[in-house]
């Protein structure tokens, strides 16, 4: 009852986004000074009836503090984050800071756990990826991969807003070490962005991924490889992620291979269309990266009908073989595939691929295509 007489009497809220690391503790542990009745707590969110100021401050654990928007005005939102406290003796690691110091502070593995991060700490790190010492720029874009949303290792709430500024990601896209921007090419398809996450911080994570992917053939491979998962998850529109791998699956080598990649990926996200031609993307496939076409016919094998002499070279002609295909044929065009069975290996031995493609059929009911690889008629 007191809860809705404060909102009642309340002209405006004062929203803080904030997040808390998990080993600070929980949301709740966080007071607010001057809300106009009891605020509303979210999972990264705390929502204030306000007629003036707000301040908020941590009240948890001592060794904890809120960074960030402490006060937020009504109508406003604000953004924080409960960070460690700065430990003098560790800050003082990393001056000057050098490869092992980065690696020891901001790059978690098995048997090694980093320190909290705290305000000190953080400045560090975007410092790092401006460091003149390749070794410690490489170090910095590993110590990133904590902070992208949606990663195991992410210590704060995946509705948090994110701790990484702007800047520090379009600024790694131009380092003149490829293999600092290849690392980045490949993490940041960990990015999942949520109602909460600025769209400052989704454009530079797109506008990155697009730099990235017309970079040389091995950091634009990574990129490429991004875009599909990054298309998915909402960071960059399918379409455009559609126009690039069509522009660029005749490429040659790891960039056209991953452009096809994500051709087959993005049949999750697309419908077959006047902008999106699947029948189109099989073909450029078939021509300029034979080996994939399996996967991307399979990905779109609803909307490209089955075509006798590819399917001819596909069997005569690759290392693979798609039997999630092979079924689909079996179902809608069991007789032309049996016709295609039999002229692949009309006598025996037969290979491993004509084996495995057998087993995946084992169970059609087709005479005609059991016949051709060479399975007992069914009795029926």
């Amino acid at each position: 009852m007191l809860w809705w007489v404060a909102v009642a009497g309340a002209t405006e809220w004062a929203v803080l986004q904030v997040g808390v690391h998990r080993e600070a503790g929980v949301l709740s542990a966080i007071a607010a000074d001057g809300a106009a009745g009891l605020c509303v707590p979210g999972y990264a969110l705390i929502s204030c009836p306000a007629e003036g100021p707000v301040a908020f401050r941590w009240a948890g654990a001592p060794s904890w503090e809120l960074v960030g928007d402490s006060t937020v005005l009504p109508g406003d939102t604000g953004q924080a984050w409960v960070l460690a406290i700065d430990d003098p003796a560790v800050v003082a690691t990393l001056d000057p800071l050098t490869r092992a110091g980065a690696y020891a502070a901001f790059v978690s593995t098995g048997d090694h756990a980093v320190p909290p991060p705290s305000p000190a700490l953080l400045e560090r790190l975007w410092a790092a990826t401006r460091s003149p010492d390749l070794a410690v720029r490489r170090a910095s874009v590993e110590g990133l991969v904590p902070y992208l949303r949606h990663t195991a290792s992410d210590p704060f709430p995946v509705d948090a807003p994110p701790v990484i500024p702007p800047g520090v990601i379009a600024g790694l896209a131009r380092d003149p070490d490829f293999r600092v921007r290849r690392r980045l090419a490949a993490i940041l398809r960990e990015v999942r962005p949520t109602p909460a996450t600025p769209t400052w911080f989704v454009a530079e994570v797109r506008e990155t991924l697009m730099r990235l992917v017309r970079d040389n053939p091995t950091v634009a491979r990574a990129a490429i490889a991004s875009l599909g998962q990054s298309a998915w998850s909402g960071v960059v529109p399918a379409q455009d992620a559609w126009n690039d791998a069509m522009e660029r699956v005749q490429l040659p080598g790891p960039p056209g291979r991953a452009s096809a990649a994500t051709l087959a990926r993005l049949a999750a996200n697309l419908d077959a269309g006047p902008r999106v031609d699947p029948a189109r993307a099989v073909a450029l496939v078939f021509t300029h990266q034979r080996e994939k076409t399996w996967l991307v016919w399979t990905a779109w094998r609803e909307d490209v009908p089955f075509d006798r002499p590819r399917v001819d070279v596909l069997l005569r002609a690759t290392m693979g073989v798609g039997t999630r295909l092979l079924r689909h044929w079996a179902e809608t065009e069991p007789a032309a595939l049996a016709d295609a069975i039999a002229a692949w290996e009309p006598t025996s031995p037969h290979s491993d691929r004509f084996r495995i493609a057998r087993d995946a059929l084992a169970n059609t009911e087709n005479p005609a295509l059991r016949a051709a690889l060479g399975l007992p008629a069914t009795g029926r």
